[in-house]
């Protein structure tokens, strides 16, 4: 019992110096803000694009049917249109 509290007592301990050590290097709400905005304005979008470009590739190589694309990429497309249309506005 007394090998089990010192492997869960060193698990907490690891997982408080985590959260420490990214807790330091938050200063103010705007890192936050800016980290999301580059979220919305550039990986999400370019996610959906690569998203696109994967199915393209299956299309290519037969692993895909036409008629299986329709949903996902229309998905992708206003997923990615959506997110970038909040980061225009400033929405974030």
């Amino acid at each position: 019992m007394k090998k089990h509290m010192q492997v869960a007592q060193l698990a907490a301990g690891t997982l408080a110096l985590v959260a420490a050590s990214q807790a330091l290097a938050v200063d103010t709400g705007a890192s936050s803000l800016n980290s999301m905005h580059s979220w919305v304005m550039l990986w999400i979008p370019a996610a959906c694009i690569l998203g696109i470009v994967a199915i393209g590739a299956g299309i290519f190589f037969h692993l895909i049917k036409f008629h299986q694309i329709v949903n996902p990429v229309l998905g992708l497309i206003i997923i990615g249109s959506a997110s970038a249309i909040v980061g225009f506005f400033g929405l974030v």
